[in-house]
């Protein structure tokens, strides 16, 4: 079994406060009915860093693209791969799950003891640490005790649960995001960018732009060089540099550190341009989340007993070569997807809550939504959120008209009029990107019908207003000579 080495004592705080919650889970929470389905959707644990973060790995996991001149390359993994640290945080967060679906009050019980093929089904992104964080998740949810009874007494993991995978270039379902995926995301987010929410923010810290060469390791003719977008990805490789130096208790001088707020302040501003002011997050998190409501509705047929509800579960849903479950079709109580920032980010900005939460996304950020049958014998949906360092709660948004619990049907009515029925189109591309369109309603192709004015507004005056900042912000920079770091 994989070796775990011994998290920090920064670390590991975080992590025994969350199993003291998950301990005293079911005392401190009140039910709302018996519990019938879960999808889990989070990110990967600690990382070693890597490059335009937060977005995706440029380079190889030997070495950065651009090497920055304080990273002294000494990390306990290669760039990019999950670390002890983060093995320690996914099973942390799997022993969470089991609190809560195996050990807490009996409406809550949604998995018997061991792993079960038709309880629980595990998806991951094609990466190493996904693939890690999603194995070591289902190692706290199935621990050593919980095994089959044949099984080797020497295993420390009881069950080798499969982590279900697709070719990451192809994966729309949970890099919604990417250019590939969705083009339209990527031009508006080169238009939101440029606009005084970001860039204007940026061209006020003048500090940090005269000293972005030297913390780049990049001479002058780069700064004169570089676009909005080149600029924001080079900060944010810098945050990701020094969020993972603080998890690893490196120190740096402070000519460095003390650009570690506009580091995160700018990237903050960054994604929720992208994924809040844009409103497309119907596009980019629209397939998983019309995934999530086809598995609601097919269970709750499956619970009514109808026909084909039933011969989906016992036949192709069990038979051998359908095991992908792409498209939620199959009422399995558990279905986990590890991803990674942008696949949460997708997912809250979809539901239409914000996409950032404390430290923008932390590791192990995770998105719960729950299916219940309450005490009135009616179906409902809770959302929930939180992260290796703060227990899940309950958080409202636009999916069930501004409260956190809301019946079914409201749910499934907010994906069906915001998803477009053909996403595909609705980012750009050619083909059916419905994805599982059939058994909930959905709109035609397009912006989402929530977009809210403002984010149109904000797209406009991107336009109008980017190319002034950009000219101002270069003018500023060639007025002003680049300042060296020192201690």
């Amino acid at each position: 079994s994989p070796e775990t080495p011994p998290p920090t004592m920064k670390t590991l705080l975080p992590l025994l406060l969350l199993s003291l919650l998950s301990a005293s889970l079911s005392a401190k929470r009140a039910t709302a009915g018996q519990l019938l389905a879960s999808v889990v959707i989070h990110r990967h644990g600690d990382r070693a860093p890597q490059n335009n973060a937060p977005a995706y790995a440029a380079g190889t996991r030997s070495g950065l693209v651009n090497a920055l001149p304080f990273d002294d390359g000494k990390w306990p993994v290669d760039y990019g791969q999950l670390t002890g640290t983060g093995m320690a945080q996914a099973a942390a967060f799997g022993r969470w799950l089991r609190a809560r679906y195996v050990d807490g009050n009996e409406a809550d019980m949604l998995l018997s003891g061991n792993y079960d093929h038709k309880e629980t089904h595990v998806r991951a992104t094609d990466v190493d640490r996904t693939l890690a964080t999603a194995m070591y998740v289902m190692a706290g949810l199935y621990p050593a005790d919980s095994g089959p009874s044949d099984k080797p007494p020497n295993l420390t993991i009881a069950n080798q649960v499969p982590i279900h995978t697709v070719a990451y270039n192809s994966d729309s379902l949970m890099d919604g995001s990417s250019s590939s995926h969705c083009p339209l995301f990527k031009d508006r987010s080169n238009e939101v960018l440029n606009s005084d929410y970001v860039l204007g923010d940026i061209a006020k810290r003048t500090d940090l732009l005269a000293a972005l060469p030297e913390l780049l390791g990049k001479n002058n003719s780069w700064m004169d060089a570089a676009g909005v977008k080149e600029l924001v990805a080079a900060i944010a490789t810098l945050r990701d540099m020094r969020t993972c130096q603080e998890a690893h208790n490196k120190t740096v001088p402070k000519s460095i550190s003390r650009f570690d707020s506009d580091f995160e302040q700018i990237t903050r501003r960054a994604v929720e341009a992208k994924w809040d002011l844009t409103g497309l997050g119907p596009n980019v998190g629209g397939r998983l989340l019309r995934a999530v409501a086809t598995r609601f509705t097919t269970m709750v047929a499956f619970q009514h007993g109808e026909e084909w509800a039933q011969v989906k579960f016992t036949e192709e849903c069990n038979a051998k070569g359908t095991d992908s479950d792409e498209d939620g079709g199959c009422p399995r109580r558990l279905a986990v997807y590890s991803g990674h920032d942008t696949t949460v980010f997708d997912t809250r900005a979809a539901l239409g809550i914000p996409a950032t939460t404390a430290g923008i996304c932390r590791y192990l950020a995770h998105v719960v939504i729950e299916l219940r049958r309450d005490n009135k014998d009616e179906f409902v949906v809770t959302v929930l959120a939180g992260d290796y360092a703060t227990e899940a709660k309950e958080v409202a948004g636009k999916f069930c008209g501004g409260k956190a619990t809301c019946p079914l049907d409201e749910f499934l009515t907010f994906v069906g009029e915001s998803i477009p029925k053909n996403i595909n189109e609705a980012c750009g591309l050619p083909g059916d990107g419905g994805g599982g369109g059939s058994v909930v309603g959905s709109r035609d192709g397009g912006v989402s019908a929530w977009h809210p004015l403002f984010s149109f507004v904000s797209v406009v005056v991107a336009v109008v207003t980017g190319q002034f900042f950009f000219v101002a912000l270069r003018g500023l920079l060639r007025r002003r000579s680049y300042s060296n770091i020192s201690d």
